[in-house]
């Protein structure tokens, strides 16, 4: 019976921020499109790319994906790496300078994300 109390309150937290034009964090926030629909533009349908929500980049675009905090393992495996900046959230730091040196190719970039083209083996 008490959770009732705390659920009703939480639902309606919520509903009052949804009504205040607000976007909830997650796949379809505006700050989060734009990668997905970098990859849908730019990679072939059969590309595998390296992103920290790989459930989530398979979902919004179809591509294969998975993640890691180990960078070796997206040279070896991924055909695009899809990185957020200024986050080590379940992705390895990669500075656009180590980025190069590596042969990474940036494909695109806004002021949250680059897609890289991962060097071929």
């Amino acid at each position: 019976m008490a959770h009732g109390v705390v659920l009703a309150g939480d639902i309606s937290d919520a509903q009052r921020y949804n009504d205040l034009g607000r976007v909830q964090s997650g796949p379809s926030n505006p700050a989060v499109v734009t990668i997905f629909e970098a990859v849908d533009d730019l990679t072939p349908p059969d590309a595998i790319v390296a992103y920290y929500r790989a459930r989530t980049m398979t979902l919004m675009t179809d591509r294969r994906s998975f993640q890691t905090k180990q960078l070796d393992r997206i040279v070896d495996r991924a055909d695009f790496y899809a990185e957020r900046r200024n986050s080590t959230y379940w992705q390895p730091e990669l500075t656009r300078a180590e980025a190069r040196q590596a042969g990474f190719e940036e494909v695109w970039s806004d002021q949250r994300w680059i897609l890289w083209r991962v060097p071929d083996n």
